[in-house]
């Protein structure tokens, strides 16, 4: 079994396209099929599906895959100690949602480096919570900063902080000098909130649609409807209280005093099994269980 073969199943695993996978790496579709074919007879198994234009892993491609990072990323660590004569850096990967990338995951960052000195590198990168899904079952990352990911034995979920949901209309709008209103006030308006099929969006979808409430579920994160909101004083938007909307001078938010503040929860998810795989990890998330969120990372109101 050869260790370049390793890395571009790895490589695959992550990027889901033979054509994709093989220019990252610098080499050939075709030596790329071999390749991993050549890995597969080895193995006795089946490594990949077809899926539309790109594969997936099998199941047990994953289970394959979880433990070949962890080889590959001490073969990369040894060799660099040994090169360089010098202790190296122990990382962490950190997905997160957009909603607490700019506030919460820095600040909670600067002050676990503060606390513990730069004893670990953090390897951050944003994405939507079905992206972080799939991450965190590949081992592309070690935590992940989301929405409620899905039952699972082997995933542990920590609450972290929540998110008001508020209204967001301009200064110029009827409502915006409203101390509070409730969800009933919303009917008739020109209303814009998440997509469908995400978690957030898919609770706003069954709270509105409940009360006879129409809403275009066609944004992203907060930053999008404070975008509407600003460039359309016709419009108004549901969208949970974050630092995005701290972004735009055109805006208000409104408290909607019939949806409980602690709406919309974040939660620090992470493989079980994992967190004992090297002492990084287990002080990190020992870090975060006990961390109080400063109230100068909140968004404004």
């Amino acid at each position: 079994m050869q260790l370049s073969h390793l890395y571009y199943f790895t490589k695959l695993a992550e990027l889901e396209h033979y054509n994709n996978a093989a220019k990252e790496l610098g080499i050939s579709q075709p030596s790329l099929t071999y390749a991993i074919k050549t890995l597969e007879q080895e193995l006795g198994i089946d490594l990949f599906q077809k899926q539309g234009r790109g594969v997936k892993l099998t199941n047990q491609g994953q289970v394959f895959a979880s433990h070949i990072n962890k080889g590959l990323y001490e073969i990369d660590k040894a060799i660099a100690i040994a090169q360089n004569d010098e202790p190296v850096m122990d990382s962490l990967n950190i997905g997160s949602v957009s909603s607490v990338f700019g506030d919460f995951l820095p600040q909670l960052i600067r002050d676990f480096k503060d606390e513990y000195g730069k004893i670990i590198a953090f390897n951050l990168e944003q994405g939507s919570t079905e992206e972080l899904v799939k991450g965190l079952d590949t081992d592309r990352f070690d935590i992940v900063f989301s929405s409620f990911i899905k039952e699972a034995d082997y995933l542990e979920h920590i609450p972290v902080l929540s998110h008001e949901l508020v209204l967001v209309v301009s200064k110029e709008h009827p409502l915006a000098n409203k101390k509070s209103v409730i969800l009933n006030d919303l009917t008739g308006l020109n209303l814009h909130t998440y997509k469908k099929n995400t978690p957030v969006g898919n609770m706003l979808s069954a709270m509105l649609t409940n009360r006879g409430i129409k809403a275009d579920y066609d944004c992203v994160d907060g930053f999008a409807m404070g975008g509407l909101v600003d460039a359309n004083e016709q419009i108004c938007a549901l969208s949970s209280l974050t630092i995005a909307l701290n972004c735009f001078n055109n805006i208000v938010t409104v408290p909607i005093k019939d949806v409980p503040k602690d709406f919309h929860h974040i939660y620090m998810i992470y493989k079980t099994a994992n967190v004992y795989n090297g002492p990084e990890l287990e002080k990190f998330v020992q870090f975060v269980k006990e961390y109080e969120v400063p109230r100068s990372s909140e968004p404004r109101k």
